[in-house]
């Protein structure tokens, strides 16, 4: 009897967690720029072409959930010839990777010293650049540290990369962020609290948009995904609700606050960055999206 009532009290807390989480996503209605960014990323995807050139690659974030998936895709993509990973320490795991033995050099760097440490350890002629960095769960790290990861650290890695002569550069970031919320310049929004879904949250990822987007790159891509649907619960007890419960109800959001595989955003991470390798402009890529740079892959597998 304590046993069912348990899980029918978890299942309660369940559902009010997610239907808390839909009710506050759906407050973030899409205005008309938005809609119209979404549409013409959309129309971009249509025109990129199958990759047909070698190119290197590097990324900072590759510890983590997305990050991970994506050194994957790109070790593995007959097209990518070289991948250069920057952090803080080298990663044992990372190497275990199939092809990171013939593709993958881990570069160790002082975070307080990024942007000048990864310009001088880039080697000429990478092309793609990938941020994927994050502190895992912002619920549980305050304000300044948000800050320091998802906007310093990112923004110094971007200078480094432009510096180095990269062409193009992908961020992940957050659904509902919108890039006019908050400028790069003004400085680190007020407060202490940078809990997913609160406003400093996305004024953060708002302004890290913003500096990619003014660094001088000729093409910005910027994932945002909603929640991340992985095989392993990664937040405690909070997570593992969200990740049983959420993809339940979430047929009443709208498609862009639908939750994504984890597997399938890194995917369509590198499809982005190989298909679009003579393409120029920032696009914005929600889940549609995705499923567009994956059916891209697919059609020309199929052919």
């Amino acid at each position: 009897m304590r046993r069912k009532q348990g899980t029918a009290a978890f299942t309660f807390v369940g559902v009010a967690v997610a239907v808390g989480f839909v009710s506050a996503y759906l407050s973030l209605k899409p205005d008309t720029e938005q809609i119209a960014q979404s549409n013409k990323s959309m129309n971009g995807i249509k025109t990129l072409v199958s990759p047909s050139k070698p190119y290197t690659a590097t990324i900072i974030g590759a510890t983590g959930t997305v990050g991970g998936e994506l050194l994957r895709e790109l070790l593995q993509s007959s097209n990518c010839v070289g991948v250069s990973s920057f952090g803080r320490r080298e990663k044992a795991e990372l190497n275990e990777i199939e092809g990171a033995k013939e593709k993958l050099t881990q570069h160790v760097v002082n975070l307080d010293d990024l942007e000048n440490e990864v310009a001088s350890q880039l080697s000429e002629g990478v092309e793609v650049a990938f941020i994927t960095l994050g502190v895992g769960s912002p619920s549980k790290a305050t304000l300044d540290e948000v800050y320091k990861v998802d906007v310093e650290y990112a923004a110094a890695f971007a200078r480094a990369c432009k510096r180095a002569g990269v062409r193009q550069i992908s961020l992940l970031s957050s659904v509902g962020t919108t890039t006019g919320l908050r400028k790069y310049s003004e400085g680190k929004p007020p407060g202490s609290s940078a809990a997913a879904g609160s406003s400093n949250y996305f004024m953060i990822k708002s302004m890290i948009q913003d500096a990619l987007e003014n660094i001088g790159f000729e093409k910005v891509d910027i994932f945002q995904p909603s929640l991340l649907a992985t095989k392993e619960v990664r937040f405690g007890i909070g997570d593992s609700i969200m990740q049983s419960v959420f993809p339940k109800i979430s047929w009443m959001l709208p498609t862009q606050y639908q939750e994504v595989k984890v597997e399938d955003l890194g995917r369509a991470m590198r499809i982005a960055a190989e298909w679009g390798m003579e393409a120029q402009g920032v696009n914005y890529y929600t889940r549609e999206h995705f499923t567009a740079l994956l059916d891209l892959e697919k059609e020309k597998e199929l052919k």
